[in-house]
């Protein structure tokens, strides 16, 4: 506690003695202030660290899932070209592959066989003949997946998250 008493004999020994006693009470204070600057430092360095890490991590799978859907829709406009192409698998997951290079971790791409319905809404086989009062509509569809890593354990949520994106187009006749 800082006291300033004042000399019986007034004068320059007093000053002296006002003098030191500041002397020592900012000293005092000054070593606190340090010791909680020290504190404060050791409490916020791991916080900021895990908030630095988890803007990593999300912009990493934002970065990923974007490929991902990217290249979903590359394959299915692929196949979507004309009706030679919507039958051409291999051409689609090529196309798919290439869009994503470089692949991200466990990457696939699978297109899905084609389907058809017709414009009235009957089923449909995909024969040119089956839709008799109207017309086919065909359809192509792309899945691709990645997985990405964290690179830190977050509780409550998965080390590995599975990213799966599906695109379907119409083939124009």
């Amino acid at each position: 506690e800082f006291v300033l008493s004042r000399s019986r004999t007034g004068g320059a020994s007093g000053m002296r003695t006002i003098i030191k006693s500041v002397q020592r009470y900012l000293l005092t204070f000054a070593q606190a202030e340090t010791g909680q600057s020290i504190f404060e430092l050791a409490v916020i360095v791991p916080i900021l660290f895990l908030v630095t890490v988890g803007i990593f991590d999300i912009g990493r799978y934002s970065y990923v899932a974007i490929v991902v859907e990217n290249s979903a829709q590359t394959g299915a406009q692929y196949g979507a070209q004309t009706l030679a192409t919507s039958t051409d698998y291999a051409g689609m997951k090529i196309a798919a592959q290439a869009d994503a290079s470089p692949d991200p971790t466990g990457f696939t791409a699978s297109p899905s066989p084609t389907w058809c319905v017709c414009a009235n809404g009957s089923a449909s086989t995909c024969l040119p003949t089956d839709c008799s009062t109207s017309y086919r509509k065909v359809y192509v569809e792309m899945t691709s997946s990645a997985t990405v890593n964290s690179l830190i354990k977050y509780p409550g949520i998965p080390q590995a998250l599975v990213i799966v994106k599906t695109a379907v187009l119409q083939v124009p006749q």
